[in-house]
């Protein structure tokens, strides 16, 4: 008895924890899976970085197609990203239609690398069974000697912001 409620109590707590949609973490499990990664680059003075992500258009996708379709491309971004990024790297769902990745051991030029092949391969992949052209924007921020992560995440997006001011599907650092 005393097993399986010890599972039960570590099932709820992942489901508290991740997207179910994606799979990847949501803000509650990605503040809890960032401590250790940040502590660890403090103490041994490597940098670590901030991608924020936002599908461009993504209202639109819903309004025209449903909310079907919309999810069905926050899933498949999202199992991109998933399958894009390097072990020490943490995703999430971070909103709606956002997506952010903290990525350790990484200064923003790595950072914008990163997205800019996410960027690429979501432009390019083919999404839904729709023909529907998906595109995302982002911006990237490393962090400063004793920066918060909060500060380094308001950074990254205003970066994002830039990003969709200038046009969209693109990066901004």
């Amino acid at each position: 008895m005393l097993i399986k409620l010890q599972e039960s109590h570590k099932h709820v707590l992942e489901l508290s924890r991740v997207d179910p949609l994606t799979g990847l973490l949501n803000r509650r499990g990605l503040y809890e899976a960032i401590k250790q990664p940040i502590n660890y680059c403090k103490r041994r003075h490597n940098g670590w970085s901030v991608v924020i992500m936002d599908i461009d258009y993504f209202k639109n996708v819903n309004d025209t197609y449903g909310h079907d379709v919309g999810d069905e491309v926050i899933e498949k971004i999202g199992h991109l990203i998933r399958n894009m990024l390097r072990k020490s790297d943490i995703a999430s769902r971070w909103g709606g239609e956002e997506f952010l990745l903290f990525l350790p051991d990484s200064n923003v030029k790595t950072a914008c690398h990163i997205a800019d092949k996410i960027l690429r391969a979501v432009h390019e992949e083919r999404i839904t069974s729709k023909d529907i052209h998906i595109t995302l924007s982002s911006g990237c921020a490393e962090a400063g000697e004793n920066e918060s992560f909060s500060d380094v995440l308001k950074r990254a997006d205003k970066k994002l912001f830039e990003a969709k001011e200038q046009g969209r599907n693109q990066n901004v650092r």
